[in-house]
C-alpha cells in the first residue's frame, strides 16, 4: 500500500488523527479475529512511536522554554492547561522527555515501533537507570549489548504465575554485577521480575 508522505508535521499530525478516528469509529465486532489482532498490534506500535515523538518534541519545547509563550511557568503547567492532561500524565510525559537525553538508545528503539513497546522501554529505563553511569549507555544499546524478552513466571521462581524479563548481557563482570544488583532492587521494589543471563554475543533485540 502506497501511502503519501506528509508534507509537514501539521500534515502528519492530521493523518494520524484521521487514522485513529477511523479505527475508533469502526465496528470491532464486525472484524475478523485476524483483523482485530492486526489493529491491536498496530496500535501498540503507534503508541511506542507516539511516545518517542512526544518525548523528543517535548524535550525541545522544554529546552526552548516554549511554554513561556503562553504565559505558563513550566512545561508541566503548559501540558496541564493547554493539552488538558492530568498532573500525573504531565509528569509521565516529562519523564519521557528527560529520557531523551538520559536514555537516547532506548528512545531511538522505541521510535522504530517494532523493537520495544512503551511499557517495555519504560521498564528498561527504570532498570538501566540504576546502573553506574559508566555502564548505562552500554546497557541501553538494545541492538548490541542487551536483549530482553518475556519469560514465564516459573523461570524466575514465580511458580508459573505472572512472568518477567530475561536480560541477556554481553559485557564485563562489572556490568553483569551491576545488572544483577539492579534486577534485585527492581524485584524488591515491586517491579517486573528480571533474570540476568550473560552471553559473549547478543544478536538482535526485542520483546516477546
Amino acid at each position: 500500500m502506497n501511502i503519501p508522505a506528509p508534507a509537514s508535521t501539521a500534515d502528519a499530525a492530521e493523518m494520524i488523527l484521521a487514522g485513529l478516528r477511523y479505527l475508533a469509529a469502526a465496528d470491532p465486532a464486525a472484524l475478523a479475529a485476524q483483523a482485530q489482532a492486526g489493529c491491536l498490534r498496530s496500535l501498540e506500535q503507534a503508541d511506542a512511536i507516539a511516545t518517542a515523538a512526544r518525548a523528543r518534541i517535548l524535550a525541545a519545547f522544554t529546552a526552548g522554554q516554549g511554554y513561556a509563550g503562553d504565559a505558563d511557568y513550566s512545561p508541566a503547567s503548559w501540558l496541564i492547561h493547554r493539552t488538558k492532561v492530568t498532573k500525573g500524565a504531565a509528569r509521565g510525559h516529562l519523564g519521557w522527555a528527560r529520557r531523551v537525553m538520559a536514555h537516547p538508545q532506548v528512545v531511538m528503539a522505541l521510535a522504530e515501533g517494532t523493537v520495544l513497546t512503551e511499557s517495555m522501554a519504560r521498564t528498561i529505563c527504570g532498570w538501566t537507570g540504576k546502573l553506574p553511569a559508566s555502564c548505562r549507555e552500554a546497557a541501553d544499546e538494545t541492538s548490541d549489548a542487551v536483549k530482553l524478552s518475556s519469560c514465564p513466571g516459573d523461570f524466575l521462581g514465580g511458580g508459573g504465575e505472572g512472568g518477567g524479563l530475561v536480560v541477556v548481557l554481553a559485557g564485563g563482570q562489572a556490568l553483569v554485577q551491576a545488572a544483577e544488583e539492579a534486577a534485585e532492587q527492581v524485584a524488591l521494589g515491586g517491579g517486573v521480575p528480571v533474570a540476568v543471563v550473560t552471553s559473549p554475543v547478543v544478536v538482535g533485540a526485542g520483546a516477546g
